[in-house]
């Protein structure tokens, strides 16, 4: 980029054009190839991690629940696991055997230290009342047919009053619809009578409602009621993915219910999304918008079937988070990020997700955010940031490859900058269309890159500097200052052999070629002089065509020189005189005379003494 572009020949310029032109043909059939290999490497980063993927194609949520839980401080994790402890401990005690037993000779449950434990769960904010209200529908169940005498008397001297109310209100309507006994017309009371019936309607409504409350309350339906809400609880803690908490619940309840059968009343009419609120099932089954397909709780018959299926949840989950560690240990950050991603989607509030350490979340979440940068990164062509950033990733992962990542960073500044000289080039052959246009694609290529954008400041101050250069030349030319212009030759060499300006082009190698000339013939007449060849210096000067003789360098070096060789000068010069007459023996005279005054002359001279010897001889 530093060196001048200059054409040697009108032959070279086409050549030049024609080039220029199919390069003009690629630009768009290479900007296409470009745009797939920059969409190809997008989509390796997106499968490498989400956080490559562009904002609106994130699922809803599960972006910032993710991000999120990476962020999670480290006290918050401690005390998470603490909390999970205590928790499975739970589980351990009630149903011994678990994903989470260690000691396979308990077979019996402890249900009083069962109870306890989830007594103490109370207390930690992760539990969010959940271990409360499972105590608090044991207790419903637990307690059977208890007492509802209150109620019951409640509801007969509430029915009681009303029923006498009742008789109250139609004794009012039947007096006050009787005729007057002195008019014989309606007497006064007959205005309250729709104040009575609706009064009386309103009575009427209450005491089918009490009907309903007592009819309720009678002891089979209330334990078939509370029993159908114990397993409505359950099947909810099984859809926010409270795997633990439901399998608690289902253990007590197979306790304290002795009833195994699963209603399909238990189920929601509708799919719960992830937070346990009623969605719709196109929301539910879309990943972000409900928790994923793979939340959804199949419909059980039995309460043990529903038992078998959060076990085999749980039993996944351990198996995850095992090999989330032995990702992490591996180096393998982007298998490790896409497992704890499904986890957040799948298992919540399982144990295996929030105990993972706070440096390990910090190590995926370093590498969610290079990720996410180097996709910035590409996207933008700051290729050298993207250089960095991959080298990074390769030092904390072991996937995934960014050799190609890397190469396409490297390729791409050094065609802009190919571009850049082919724009410089065709600025040299004023084409100024596809300067312009292989300009603009560099820019594109490129437009973050520090050499490149140097390259085509540099282009655009030549641009600039060209046309002050061009009005210089033309002045220069028209006072036809060759001597001016050969010395600044270098400024001007880019308009040598330009297709732009082929006058300019013309007049320029013009000048340089009459100053060359003229260097040369001083250059020579020094040698002579070095010899003190003084007449081999005159003959060399008076020979110079009348347009190089008008040089004043040019006069003054032969008048100097005629000084020092008067008598050769003016023999020499009445010999050319005679001889251009035609006056041959005269002519041959003269030359003789030069020769006698200046002998060094011989090597100019004699090839036209015996020329003209042999002449007058022949004559």
């Amino acid at each position: 980029m530093n060196q001048p572009v200059v054409f040697g020949s009108s032959e070279s310029v086409e050549m030049e054009r024609l080039r220029l032109a199919k390069e003009s043909e690629n630009i768009v059939r290479e900007d296409a190839i470009y745009r797939e290999q920059l969409l190809a490497l997008q989509q390796k980063l997106a499968r490498a991690s989400l956080s490559a993927l562009p904002a609106d194609q994130v699922p809803i949520g599960i972006l910032n629940d993710f991000r999120g839980f990476l962020s999670e401080n480290a006290g918050n994790i401690d005390r998470s696991t603490e909390y999970y402890k205590l928790l499975t401990e739970t589980l351990n005690d009630l149903i011994p055997k678990n994903p989470y037993s260690k000691d396979l000779t308990i077979t019996e449950p402890n249900v009083v230290r069962a109870e306890e434990k989830l007594q103490r769960l109370f207390a930690f904010p992760e539990d969010e009342g959940i271990s409360r209200n499972i105590m608090a529908q044991i207790a419903a169940v637990r307690g059977g047919v208890f007492e509802t005498d209150q109620r019951r008397n409640e509801l007969r001297t509430e029915f009681q009053t009303l029923e006498k109310r009742k008789k109250d209100l139609a004794w009012n309507i039947s007096v006050a619809s009787q005729p007057s006994l002195l008019t014989g017309g309606s007497s006064a009371g007959s205005k309250s009578i729709p104040v009575y019936q609706e009064e009386l309607r309103q009575v009427d409504e209450r005491l089918q409602e009490l009907k309903l409350e007592g009819q309720g309350l009678t002891p089979t339906i209330q334990k078939a009621t509370r029993e159908l809400q114990f397993q409505q609880f359950i099947i909810e803690l099984a859809f926010q993915q409270r795997y633990i908490h439901s399998l608690i619940a289902a253990g007590f309840f197979r306790l304290y219910s002795r009833n195994v059968t699963l209603s399909p009343e238990a189920y929601p009419k509708q799919p719960l999304d992830g937070g346990g609120n009623v969605g719709s099932p196109g929301n539910a089954a879309t990943p972000g918008a409900g928790g994923g397909e793979s939340s959804l709780v199949p419909v059980f018959n039995s309460v043990p079937a529903l038992e078998t299926f959060l076990m085999n949840r749980i039993a996944d989950t351990a198996k995850s988070r095992s090999a989330i560690d032995n990702m992490l240990k591996a180096g393998q950050l982007s298998a490790a990020e896409n497992l704890v991603r499904e986890l957040v989607l799948t298992a919540k509030y399982q144990p295996e997700l929030h105990t993972i350490p706070h440096p390990e979340r910090q190590r995926i979440l370093g590498f969610t955010d290079r990720i996410r940068h180097l996709s910035d990164s590409l996207n933008s062509r700051n290729y050298g940031e993207v250089r960095r950033i991959a080298e990074e990733i390769e030092s904390i992962s072991t996937d995934p490859g960014m050799v190609d990542i890397k190469a396409f960073a490297e390729e791409h500044p050094k065609k802009a900058l190919q571009l850049v000289r082919q724009a410089e080039v065709a600025m040299k052959l004023g084409d100024q269309k596809t300067m312009r246009s292989l300009m603009e694609a560099a820019a594109s290529r490129a437009p973050l890159d520090p050499e490149v954008t140097a390259a085509m400041r540099k282009l655009e101050e030549e641009i600039i500097e060209g046309g002050e250069l061009r009005s210089e030349l033309n002045r220069l030319l028209e006072a036809e200052d060759y001597q001016e212009i050969h010395r600044r030759r270098s400024d001007f060499a880019r308009f040598s052999g330009s297709g732009a300006d082929p006058e300019t082009s013309q007049g320029l190698e013009k000048m340089l070629e009459k100053e060359a000339s003229i260097q040369e013939t001083l250059k020579k007449c020094d040698e002579f002089e070095a010899r003190s060849s003084y007449p081999d210096v005159w003959i060399s000067l008076s020979e110079l065509s009348p347009e190089l003789a008008r040089d004043e360098r040019i006069k003054e070096r032969r008048n100097a020189t005629e000084r020092r060789c008067e008598a050769f000068a003016a023999a020499y010069r009445n010999a050319k005189e005679q001889d251009e007459a035609g006056n041959s023996p005269m002519a041959l005279a003269w030359y003789l005379t030069a020769l006698a005054d200046s002998p060094s002359a011989t090597t100019k001279l004699r090839p036209r003494v015996e020329e003209l010897g042999r002449q007058i001889a022949k004559d």
